[in-house]
């Protein structure tokens, strides 16, 4: 029985680059519905929005460091502090998922790690995010 190949969608020469760069630095391979949701905002897909270790907490992690807006602090201490600019930008997943402590640190502790894997990597446009 033969395997159908999918061939991955055509996405603009910047996006492309940016991905391959991403995906030699943190040695993965982005999925499609990755690559939307964190180059064009779309939603998650409905198979991957309540399943684990599909990639979501990667995917929100990737599209936080390489939005364009404006910088953020984010503060460990501030993870379970309702309020706080740590807490919104960690809570990313209300909507699909419980918000708690331990998943908003296991999100902190992945975004510190791909922001400063890709910092340095020439070509990648990181928004400004302080860790403390």
């Amino acid at each position: 029985m033969k395997t159908k190949v999918v061939p991955m969608r055509e996405y603009p020469q910047e996006i492309e680059e940016t991905v391959q760069k991403i995906n030699k630095c943190l040695n993965i391979s982005l999925f499609d519905w990755q690559i939307g949701y964190i180059f064009y905002n779309k939603p998650l897909p409905k198979e991957i929005s309540f399943a684990r270790r599909a990639g979501k907490t990667l995917a929100a992690a990737l599209r936080m460091c390489v939005s364009k807006a404006e910088p953020i602090y984010l503060r460990r201490r501030d993870i379970a502090l309702e309020g706080t600019e740590t807490y919104r930008v960690l809570s990313y997943f209300a909507d699909e998922d419980v918000a708690n402590k331990y998943r908003m640190d296991i999100f902190y502790v992945t975004a510190k790690e791909v922001y400063f894997s890709l910092k340095n990597i020439k070509g990648i446009e990181l928004r400004e995010i302080i860790f403390a």
